[in-house]
């Protein structure tokens, strides 16, 4: 079992197939947007990677990126919702969708040529 499985996974098989990992970000009103989050393997906890998102307190300048280190740079509030289309989807508040897709591989929940970040 890999780390990104122990952390974040659902007590679930481990046959999976690699899907692409799609990270948006949708404007609101003004400056305010979402990061949405689509296509995550089933054997990962949606709620475990959003709870994540939301642990820590923001802290700036902290270098090299550690986990810790990624979510002290998210800072936002989330919610994951159920599509019939596309499964679990998380939505977070900001435009976070390089912090997102650097997290998704530097934990090994997807590879890099998996992550598709619209910027």
């Amino acid at each position: 079992m890999n780390p990104a499985q122990e952390l974040f996974g659902d007590q679930q098989d481990d046959d999976h197939q690699q899907n692409y990992i799609h990270i948006r970000n949708q404007q609101r009103n003004g400056r305010k947007s979402l990061t949405i989050i689509q296509g995550l393997p089933k054997q990962f906890s949606s709620k475990k990677i959003l709870k994540h998102f939301k642990k820590v307190a923001e802290e700036r300048g902290a270098v090299p990126r550690s986990a810790q280190t990624f979510s002290q740079e998210f800072n936002c509030n989330g919610s994951i919702t159920e599509d019939p289309e596309f499964g679990k989807v998380i939505m977070i508040q900001g435009d976070k969708r390089k912090l997102v897709g650097d997290f998704l591989v530097h934990e090994g929940i997807a590879e890099k040529d998996f992550v598709k970040a619209s910027l």
